[in-house]
């Protein structure tokens, strides 16, 4: 799921947190030792993603969000904000090169190149031990 969250909407933001979960709070980001990436170069993306991407002339660049049940990729295009939400259950990672990632979900993809092989293995690490398959809302 693909939103544009550069403006405070809480019906974006609750989809969002009914997908991957709330964002963490800053005692159980400081104990994991952050939940944020830095930059990543985008390489390679799906044809909608890259719709976005292609309207500014800046380099394109994402960085990934790590939350309860998923991720957030989030990059900039033009003055907006856009995040791609993926639950755990649906996030595909494979390492293409030595410093290359896809990341895949549904009918989106993005590749980025990055040297922090780290956060990514901490990315798997969650998805294995993430207990709830699928988001219900009450």
């Amino acid at each position: 799921m693909i939103k544009n969250i550069t403006y405070n909407n809480p019906e974006v933001q609750k989809e969002i947190d009914v997908l991957v979960g709330k964002s963490y709070t800053l005692i159980q980001r400081i104990k994991m030792k952050g939940t944020g990436s830095a930059r990543h170069q985008i390489i390679e993306c799906s044809s909608e993603i890259h719709a976005l991407l292609q309207l500014d002339n800046n380099t394109n660049v994402c960085s990934i969000e790590i939350r309860p049940r998923g991720v957030v990729i989030h990059f900039r295009s033009i003055l907006e904000t856009f995040g791609w939400a993926i639950p755990y259950y649906k996030l595909s990672i494979y390492k293409t090169d030595q410093q290359h990632y896809s990341m895949h979900a549904d009918q989106h993809k993005i590749m980025i190149k990055c040297s922090q092989h780290d956060f990514i293995k901490r990315i798997m690490d969650e998805k294995l031990n993430s207990s709830s398959p699928a988001p219900f809302e009450k």
